[in-house]
């Protein structure tokens, strides 16, 4: 049986998540300075590297 989805997370988020922080850890840089770089708040790239972004379908 498939489990649903943690409220707030897709699965797509999630994959997407982990692959920003395996390319954020391969530069190296920590999530505070890749925020800058990008011009982000802290918090929105931890809910990025978390999948907890709103899902846009």
């Amino acid at each position: 049986m498939v489990k649903p989805p943690v409220r707030g997370r897709s699965i797509a988020g999630a994959v997407a998540g982990f692959v920003l922080r395996v390319a954020r850890e391969s530069i190296p840089r920590t999530q505070a300075a890749m925020a800058e770089a990008l011009g982000v708040d802290l918090g929105t790239m931890q809910g990025w590297e978390s999948g907890a972004g709103r899902s846009r379908t």
